[in-house]
C-alpha cells in the first residue's frame, strides 16, 4: 500500500573520495563573562568516485559559517546568549546535461535568549528560527528544519537555607511555547500536475503551556505534578508523501497531559523512583507508568533496574498512501493521492539494566542491557478528505492488515582502563537483535496472533559487535 518512492542506499564504499574541514575561533572578555566564537566547516566530495552513488545527499558539497556569543552579568545572574549559522549545499553537475544541474541552495538559521539565572523569580525569554533550506547535514546534523518558535518561563524558587523548614527546596514552573511553519507550501495533482493544496509563510504549528510544581522534603524525598495543555495544531509530516517530502497539511487536536511522581532519599544505598503520565485528547488517549530503583552496594557496586509500560489510543496514525483509482465511491482523495489513517491501539513495554563495577580507581567494566516489546491493532480506516484540516472520512481497507508487533534486544559490556594519567583503553562488546512482524506478511493472517510475545527477544538472529579503542595522551 503506497505511492512509490526512490530508495535510497546511505552506504559509501571505503574508496569514495571526501576532505572534510573545520575551524573554530574564539575570545573571551572580562574574565570570562563573555565571549565570542566564529565557525566553520567545508565538505568536498569527489564527483568521479561519488558519481555512481544513488543518495543524492552524496552528490554534493556542502559548506556552513556560523557564530555564537554569551554575555553575563550581576555575577552572571543575568544572561545573554545566542548564535546563527548559514548552509550553502552545492550539488555535482548533471554528468549528461550540466544545464539541468540543480542549483545552491543557501539556508539560515538563529536563536537567541535572555535569561534571569538567579534568586528567589527566575526566568528565560528564547526565540529563533531555521529556514526551510538549512542544511548542515554534511557535517552536522539538524532532522527538521523549516521552523519559527518562541518561548518564555517564569519560576519561584523557594530555598529553606538550611533553617529547620518542611522542605529544603521548591520549585513553581511556568511555560508556554509556539511554533510556527518557517516558509510556505504547495503541492500538485500527480496526474495533471496542477496546484492542488498550499499554505501561506508562518502557518500556525503548536501552541502549548505547562504548570509545574517540584519540591524536596526535609528528609530529602523529593516529589513533583505538572498539568500541560498544548492546542489545536499542525503536523507538516502526517501524511509522508515520499516523492517530494511533503504532503497536505493535518489538524492535530489539542490535547491534555498529566502527570506526577517522587523519588525516595537518593542518598540511601537503596532508592525508588515511580512516576505516572496520562493524555487526553480527540486524537490521542494515553497512560503511562514507569519505576526504577537505584542500588548502590558498596563503593565498588552500583545497579539499576527501570520497567516502564505504555498504552497508547492514536486516532489518526498514518497507514499509507494509495493513488486513487476512482474504484472507491465519494473517495476523491487529494491531488489523485488517498491518504490513508487509521485508529492505533498500542502497547509497549521497555525495561533497562545497568550496572558498574569498579575494580580500582583505573579499571571499571560497565553493563547494560535494554529489552523492548511494542504490538499495535489498527481499526477504522479513513482518508483525509480537506487539507489542512482534521476532515477524515472512512475508507474501505482491511486495516487489520498492518497490525504488526516489534521487538528489539540491545546488550553493552564496556571494559575501561586508564593505563596511564589521561590514557585509557576500552573494549566492548554489543550484542543487539530486532524482529518486526506484521499480519499482512502471515502465511494465514486469520490465524496470525498479535500479543505480547516475550519469545520475540530471543528468536531472532543476533548482531555481535566487538571495539577496542586505545588513546594515549601526550603533552607538547
Amino acid at each position: 500500500m503506497g505511492v512509490p518512492g526512490k530508495l535510497h542506499n546511505p552506504f559509501v564504499a571505503g574508496d569514495r573520495k571526501a576532505y572534510f574541514g573545520l575551524v573554530r575561533i574564539g575570545k573571551e572578555f572580562d574574565d570570562g563573562n563573555h565571549r565570542f566564537n566564529l565557525m566553520g566547516t567545508a565538505v568536498r566530495r569527489d564527483e568521479n568516485s561519488f558519481s555512481a552513488s544513488e543518495d543524492s545527499r552524496l552528490l554534493r558539497n556542502g559548506y556552513s559559517s556560523g557564530m555564537d556569543f554569551e554575555m553575563n552579568f550581576k555575577d552572571r545572574m543575568y544572561r545573554i546568549n545566542g548564535s546563527a549559522v548559514g548552509t550553502m549545499v552545492d550539488p555535482f553537475d548533471d554528468q549528461l546535461d550540466p544545464s539541468l544541474s540543480a542549483p545552491n541552495t543557501y539556508g539560515t538559521g538563529g536563536r537567541a535568549s535572555l535569561r534571569k539565572a538567579g534568586g528567589k523569580w527566575r526566568g528565560i525569554l528564547l526565540g529563533g528560527w531555521e529556514s526551510d533550506r538549512l542544511d548542515p547535514n554534511d557535517m552536522g546534523f539538524l532532522r527538521a528544519p523549516d521552523e519559527k518558535f518562541v518561548m518564555g518561563e517564569v519560576s519561584y524558587n523557594y530555598d529553606s537555607d538550611g533553617q529547620d523548614k518542611p522542605f529544603n527546596r521548591a520549585e513553581i514552573e511556568l511555560n508556554f511555547g509556539s511554533s510556527w511553519l518557517y516558509a510556505g507550501n504547495s503541492g500538485l495533482d500527480i496526474n495533471t500536475r496542477n496546484e492542488v493544496w498550499s499554505y501561506d509563510r508562518s502557518h500556525h504549528q503548536d501552541t502549548h503551556t505547562t504548570l509545574m510544581v517540584w519540591s524536596q522534603h526535609r528528609t530529602f524525598h523529593q516529589g513533583w505534578a505538572f498539568i500541560s495543555k498544548h492546542f489545536d495544531g499542525t503536523d507538516k509530516y502526517a501524511t509522508r508523501h515520499y516523492e517530494d517530502d511533503i504532503g497536505p497539511l493535518l489538524t492535530q487536536p489539542g490535547w491534555l497531559n498529566i502527570g506526577f511522581g517522587g523519588t525516595t532519599d537518593w542518598r540511601k544505598p537503596i532508592s525508588l523512583h515511580a512516576e505516572f503520565h496520562g493524555d487526553w485528547g480527540d486524537n490521542l488517549t494515553g497512560l503511562a507508568t514507569s519505576m526504577s530503583l537505584r542500588w548502590s552496594q558498596n563503593s565498588h557496586l552500583s545497579h539499576s533496574f527501570g520497567f516502564g509500560v505504555r498504552h497508547n489510543i492514536s486516532e489518526a496514525m498514518w497507514m499509507g498512501n494509495v493513488a486513487n483509482d476512482g474504484t472507491q465511491p465519494g473517495v476523491t482523495g487529494i491531488g489523485g493521492v488517498d491518504y490513508v489513517f487509521g485508529e492505533l491501539d498500542q502497547m509497549i513495554w521497555d525495561m533497562t539494566l545497568r550496572s558498574n563495577i569498579l575494580f580500582d580507581r583505573n579499571k571499571s567494566l560497565q553493563i547494560y542491557l535494554q529489552p523492548f516489546l511494542t504490538y499495535g491493532d489498527y481499526t477504522n480506516p479513513r482518508w483525509l478528505a480537506t487539507a489542512d484540516s482534521y476532515d477524515l472520512r472512512p475508507y474501505d481497507v482491511d486495516a487489520s492488515a498492518y497490525d504488526f508487533n516489534y521487538s528489539a534486544l540491545n546488550l553493552n559490556i564496556v571494559y575501561r582502563w586508564e593505563y596511564q594519567p589521561g590514557s585509557t583503553f576500552y573494549l566492548v562488546w554489543t550484542h543487539s537483535k530486532d524482529r518486526y512482524d506484521q499480519r499482512d506478511f502471515a502465511a494465514d493472517p486469520d490465524s496470525w496472533q498479535n500479543d505480547f510475545k516475550p519469545s520475540f527477544l530471543v528468536d531472532s538472529e543476533p548482531e555481535n559487535t566487538f571495539l577496542a579503542k586505545f588513546s594515549y595522551w601526550f603533552s607538547i
